[in-house]
C-alpha cells in the first residue's frame, strides 16, 4: 500500500511539473485586429475581427476583453479563445437579457517560418453552458478553413457536438498562401435558439492546426492545472 501511495506522489509530481512548465511557455495576444502570436514555426495573425454585444455592432473587438492563448506543448500548437478577466466567459447573455446575441468573428491567419512546417488539419471546439434549442444550440463556434488549394465550410460546434475537425493535403503555409481560420463564435436567445432561458455562457473556443492524439490528451489532463497557473500569472503581471 505505502509503495503504491509513493507511486501516486510521483505521478501527480510529475504532471505538476510538466504543468508548471506549461505555463512558462504560455503566449498571449490580444483578439483584435493585427494581434499577433508565434509558437513552434507557426505565426498567428488576426484580422477582419467583429465584435457584436447584445445585438449592437461594437467599434472593435477590444472592448470584449478576449484574448488568443497557445495551449499544449511539442511541435503543433492550439490557440485558445479566452476572457482576460479571471473567471469570465468569452461571451455571456443573462436570463432576462430578451431575445437577443452576442457574437464575436474574425479571421486568424496561419503562416510557417520555415519551409518544412507543413499543416494538415484544422479543428475548433468549444466549452460553454446553457440550454439548447429545437432549432439549434444557444452557444456555437463556427469555422471554414482555407487552405493554398480549397475551402472548407460548415466546421460548426455545440454544446452537444463540442468539436469538428477537417483533414486537408499537408502544405507549408506561407504569408502568400496562408491557413486562414474564419471563425465565428456565438450565444443567442432568439427564438429557434431555445427561447429566452439562460444564462448563456461561451468559456472558451480551440482552434488546432493541429496537435497529435498524445499531446491533445496531454492538454487535457493538464487543463485544470494550468488554467489555475495562467491566471495567476496575469494577476502578477497587472500587479
Amino acid at each position: 500500500m505505502i509503495s503504491r501511495r509513493k507511486h501516486q506522489i510521483a505521478g501527480w509530481t510529475a504532471l505538476l511539473a510538466m504543468a508548471t512548465s506549461h505555463c512558462a511557455l504560455a503566449q498571449t495576444a490580444p483578439l483584435i485586429s493585427g494581434g499577433s502570436l508565434t509558437y513552434n514555426s507557426l505565426t498567428y495573425t488576426v484580422s477582419a475581427c467583429s465584435y457584436v454585444l447584445l445585438g449592437t455592432a461594437q467599434a472593435d473587438c477590444s472592448v470584449d476583453n478576449a484574448v488568443l492563448e497557445v495551449i499544449g506543448t511539442g511541435s503543433r500548437a492550439s490557440i485558445e479563445v479566452v476572457s482576460d478577466s479571471t473567471g469570465s466567459p468569452v461571451l455571456s447573455i443573462a436570463s432576462n437579457a430578451g431575445n437577443t446575441y452576442s457574437d464575436i468573428s474574425f479571421t486568424l491567419g496561419v503562416t510557417a517560418s520555415s519551409a518544412s512546417r507543413t499543416v494538415d488539419k484544422a479543428s475548433i471546439s468549444e466549452a460553454g453552458s446553457g440550454p439548447s434549442g429545437t432549432a439549434q444550440p444557444q452557444v456555437t463556434s463556427g469555422m471554414s478553413v482555407v487552405t493554398n488549394a480549397t475551402t472548407y465550410s460548415g466546421l460548426t460546434t455545440s454544446l452537444s457536438s463540442l468539436t469538428a475537425s477537417v483533414p486537408f493535403t499537408p502544405f507549408n503555409p506561407t504569408v502568400s498562401a496562408p491557413l486562414n481560420l474564419n471563425v465565428d463564435l456565438k450565444v443567442s436567445t432568439l427564438p429557434g435558439t431555445g427561447g429566452n432561458a439562460g444564462p448563456v455562457l461561451l468559456t472558451s473556443s480551440t482552434l488546432e492546426a493541429p496537435e497529435p492524439a498524445s499531446i491533445a490528451l496531454f492538454a487535457t489532463a493538464i487543463a485544470g492545472l494550468t488554467a489555475g497557473c495562467r491566471r495567476k500569472g496575469r494577476a502578477q503581471q497587472q500587479t
